[in-house]
C-alpha cells in the first residue's frame, strides 16, 4: 500500500523535473549529439536547392575599398539575379546608413536603381540587424523605401543560454509580438509558412558556395547561362564567408569547406533555415502529452522489484532506447526532449531501490529485535556457568556459544531424585530459528521423561519417537546423556551419534569414553538405543562438547581437531569444571582467530567429589 501511495509524488517530481532550466540545458546538448550522430552515420535527409554566394577572403582583396562603398558591387549582384533568375533572393549585408554621394557622385543613385529593377523582376529582402543596445540599425531613407517593407527582414535568431543558435522563431522579442526576419520575410514571398521550429542541422548535404567576384565576372561577360545554370529557380543567399565576421555556434557543421566546424557563417544559417521551411518544415516539438506519458511510463518503473545490477541495466535499457526512439523522431522531423524521462526512471528505480533498501534494514532491525528475544528464551532455558553450586558431591560448569544469536546447541543437569544426576549435552542439525526450535523440543522432551524412573534406552526411545514425529524438515540431534549416581559414582551413558566425551580421574589424565554406536535422534521412530556404563572415582571427571570445538577452524583452514582438546583438557586436568571449559574455549578462539564462527560451541564438564 505505502508502495503504491508514492507513487503520484514521483510522477509530481517529473512534472517538476521538466519545467527545471538544468534539465532543459542537457536535452539542448543531446540534441547536439544527436544532430552529430546522424550527421555522420545516416544519409542527410533530401533538401531543396538554396544556393550561397559568399563574400570571403579573395573577395575582398579583389575589392579593396570599405564595404560602406560597395554600392556598385551590390548594384552588379542584383542585376546579376535579375539575368539568373532565382526564385528569391536574400542579401545578409547591410545596405549603407547614409549617403556617400558627396565624394563618390552618383553611387547612391547607382544602387537604388538596381534595388527598384530587382525587386520589379523577383522577391529580394535585405537584412537589417540591432545594435549593442538593442535598436535596429539605420537605413538610407532612401534605400530602405527602394526594399519596401516587405523587402527588409532582421538577420537575427533566438540563441540558446549556451550560446548556440538551435532554433528558428520570429518572437525575437519574447511573446506573441513578430519580428519579420531575413529567412521569413522570403518565405512569405515564397508563400511559404514562416513557422518556428528547430533548425534541422541533418538536412540537405553540406554548403558550398559560389565566391561573390564570379558571379560578377558572369555578369560582366552577360554570361547569362552560367548564371541560370547555378541559380535560376532557387532561393540565393549573399553574405559573409569570413573567418570572425558573421558567424554563429551550431549544433552541427553547414558549410563542405569546413566540415568539422560548428561556428558557421550566418548566411549558412539562414540557408538552412530556408530550405528547412521549404522542404517539408522544421523540427516540431512532440505533444506535450507523449512528453508526459513517457515521464508517466518512466516513473511506473516505480513498481519493478529492485535488483542492483539488474536496475542499472534496465535503466540504461531505458536510456538508450529512450535515445535511439528520439534520434529516430528527430530523423523524421519531430523533437521528442528524453532528459526529463531518463532522469525520471533514474529517480524511480533509484527510489524503488532505497525504500527496499529501507524495508531491508527495518526488516533486519526487527529480526534482530526478535533474535535478541528469542536468544534471551534461549538463555533461560539452557543453563550456563556454574550448574547445581548447592551440591557439594560434583562441581559442574555449563558453556555455550551459538554461532549466531540463537543456535542448535544445548546442554542441561538435574536430578532426578536424591542420588542420580541426568545430565546431556546436544547438537541439532541447522543453525539458527528452526534448529533453536528443535532444540526447545528436544530439551522439553528429556525433562519430561527423564524423571518418570525408566531407563536411559527406554527414556530415549519416547524422545525419538516424538523428535520423529511431525518432523517434515527431517532435522535430526546428536545426543550424549547420561545418568550418574553421586552416591558411588555409577555412570550410565548412551551417545547417540555425537563425539565421544572425555573422560578422567584427575591424576592420570583425559581419555575417550567408549560408547555404544547409536544414530541421532529424529532419523528413525524404531531405533533401539544401547546404554553404555562407567565408574568416576572421587576427583574424576567428564567433558562432553560438541563440534563446534573441534571443528574451529584457522586462516589456514586447519580444524582444531580432538587431538588439540585432549592435550588442552589434559594440560588443566586439576582446574575446576568452570576454568576447564574456560580453557578449552580460549584455545579454540585462538586458534580460529579473524575466522568467523561457523558453528555453536557448547561444553559441559562435570567433576564427581564423592558422596558427600
Amino acid at each position: 500500500m505505502l508502495k503504491r501511495s508514492l507513487f503520484p509524488y514521483i510522477l509530481l517530481l517529473a512534472a517538476a523535473a521538466s519545467l527545471l532550466d538544468w534539465t532543459q540545458r542537457l536535452d539542448r546538448k543531446l540534441l547536439d549529439v544527436q544532430f552529430g550522430v546522424l550527421r555522420k552515420l545516416a544519409p542527410p535527409v533530401p533538401a531543396p536547392a538554396v544556393a550561397i554566394v559568399g563574400i570571403d577572403e579573395e573577395t575582398l582583396e579583389q575589392f579593396p575599398e570599405p564595404l560602406a562603398l560597395w554600392h556598385g558591387h551590390i548594384a552588379r549582384f542584383l542585376r546579376a539575379m535579375v539575368l539568373a533568375g532565382p526564385s528569391a533572393v536574400g542579401v545578409d549585408v547591410l545596405l549603407p546608413e547614409r549617403s556617400y554621394n558627396s565624394f563618390m557622385p552618383g553611387v547612391d543613385q547607382t544602387l537604388l536603381r538596381a534595388i527598384i529593377e530587382a525587386r520589379r523582376a523577383l522577391p529580394v529582402v535585405f537584412g537589417i540587424t540591432v545594435d549593442s543596445a538593442g535598436k535596429p540599425s539605420g537605413i538610407l531613407p532612401a534605400f530602405a523605401a527602394a526594399a519596401g517593407e516587405a523587402g527588409l527582414g532582421y538577420a537575427l535568431f533566438p540563441v540558446d543560454a549556451d550560446g548556440v543558435v538551435r532554433r528558428y522563431s520570429e518572437r525575437l522579442a519574447g511573446g506573441e509580438t513578430l519580428t519579420p526576419t531575413l529567412p521569413g520575410q522570403m518565405l512569405r514571398r515564397l508563400n511559404a509558412a514562416a513557422s518556428s521550429g528547430t533548425i534541422d542541422f541533418t538536412q540537405g548535404e553540406l554548403f558550398d558556395y559560389i565566391p561573390l567576384q564570379r558571379v560578377l565576372e558572369w555578369e560582366a561577360a552577360g554570361d547569362s547561362a552560367k548564371l541560370k545554370s547555378a541559380f535560376a529557380g532557387k532561393p540565393v543567399m549573399l553574405g559573409f564567408i569570413l573567418p570572425f565576421t558573421d558567424r554563429q555556434l551550431t549544433p552541427a557543421p553547414l558549410m563542405a569547406a569546413e566540415p568539422e566546424a560548428s561556428n558557421v557563417p550566418g548566411v549558412a544559417l539562414h540557408a538552412q533555415t530556408l530550405r528547412n521551411a521549404l522542404g517539408g518544415g522544421l523540427i516540431a516539438q512532440v505533444p506535450a502529452a507523449l512528453s508526459l506519458l513517457l515521464c508517466a511510463a518512466a516513473a511506473a518503473l516505480w513498481f519493478v522489484p529492485p535488483g542492483g545490477v539488474r536496475s542499472l541495466l534496465l535503466w540504461i535499457a531505458a536510456a538508450a532506447a529512450l535515445f535511439a526512439a528520439s534520434t529516430l523522431l528527430l530523423r523524421l522531423g519531430w523533437l521528442l526532449p528524453v532528459v526529463t524521462p531518463i532522469l525520471v526512471a533514474a529517480l524511480a528505480l533509484g527510489a524503488r531501490s532505497a525504500y527496499a533498501t529501507l524495508q531491508r534494514g527495518l526488516q533486519l532491525e526487527y529480526l534482530k529485535r526478535e533474535s535478541k528475544a528469542a536468544r534471551e528464551i534461549q538463555e533461560n532455558m539452557v543453563p550456563r556457568g556454574q550448574l547445581l553450586a548447592g551440591r557439594a558431591e560434583i562441581d559442574c560448569a555449563g558453556m555455550m556459544h551459538p554461532a549466531n544469536d540463537v543456535g542448535g546447541d544445548f546442554l542441561d543437569a538435574f536430578y532426578i531424585d536424591e542420588r542420580r544426576l541426568f545430565f546431556a549435552v546436544g547438537d541439532v542439525s541447522g543453525k539458527g530459528f528452526p534448529a533453536a526450535l528443535f532444540m526447545a523440543r528436544t530439551i522439553q522432551a528429556l525433562r519430561d521423561h527423564a524423571g518418570n524412573g525408566a531407563s536411559l534406552p527406554t527414556l530415549l526411545s519416547s524422545v525419538n519417537r516424538g523428535l520423529c514425529a511431525h518432523n517434515n524438515s527431517c532435522m535430526f540431534v546428536t545426543l550424549f546423556c547420561a545418568l550418574l549416581d553421586t552416591a558411588n559414582g555409577e555412570l550410565v551413558y548412551v551417545c547417540c551419534g555425537h563425539p565421544p566425551p572425555l573422560i578422567g580421574d584427575g591424576t592420570v589424565g583425559f581419555n575417550w569414553l567408549a560408547a555404544p554406536d547409536a544414530l541421532a535422534l529424529g532419523i528413525m521412530e524404531d531405533h533401539a538405543f544401547e546404554a553404555g556404563s562407567a565408574r568416576l572415582n572421587p576427583g574424576g571427571m567428564i567433558v562432553i562438547y560438541t563440534d563446534g570445538v573441534t571443528e574451529g577452524t584457522s586462516a589456514a583452514g586447519a580444524m582444531f581437531g580432538e587431538e588439540r582438546l585432549l592435550a588442552v583438557a589434559n594440560r588443566h586436568r586439576a582446574a575446576s569444571a568452570h576454568e576447564l571449559n574456560e580453557a578449552i574455549a580460549s584455545e579454540v578462539g585462538s586458534f580460529a582467530s579473524g575466522v568467523p564462527q561457523f558453528d555453536d560451541l557448547t561444553l559441559l564438564a562435570l567433576r564427581y567429589q564423592g558422596s558427600r
